[in-house]
């Protein structure tokens, strides 16, 4: 399969400081693939965009908050294939106490640490990040 053939996505681990936990949002009925999935947030990276720039506005569009793109620092990069395509997924951490935010895409947010995220139903492509942020 080209590289062409993959769809680049860009997603972002928010870290809360103070709970000391990561945000995981539900993509809602409305999705044409992954409804009902918990995932990290983020979307597709479009032309002429770096991934931080991707980052910055899918963030904004899907969560209604701004990042700092120089604040934001690379995890791990997935490939994962899906029935109708591949996916390569590159998460980004950022460190933020951030409350208060919209969910656009998403029907629900929860904040989980390493014991908790396994009692979701994350989506397959986000499956393999959960090692690269629990390491110590």
């Amino acid at each position: 399969m080209a590289n062409t053939d993959v769809l680049q996505v860009v997603a972002l681990a928010l870290f809360h400081p103070v709970r000391k936990r990561y945000l995981i949002v539900r993509r809602n009925a409305k999705q044409n693939s992954g409804a009902g999935h918990w995932e990290f947030p983020g979307g597709k990276i479009e032309s002429g965009e770096s991934h931080t720039q991707a980052l910055v506005r899918e963030i904004l569009e899907e969560l209604g908050f701004t990042i700092k793109e120089s604040a934001l620092s690379f995890i791990h990069s997935n490939k994962y294939q899906y029935p109708q395509r591949m996916v390569e997924i590159h998460l980004y951490r950022y460190e933020r106490a951030i409350d208060e935010f919209l969910l656009v895409d998403h029907d629900q947010h929860a904040w989980v640490d390493e014991s908790e995220i396994s009692t979701f139903d994350l989506a397959p492509a986000d499956i393999p990040f959960i090692k690269h942020l629990y390491k110590n």
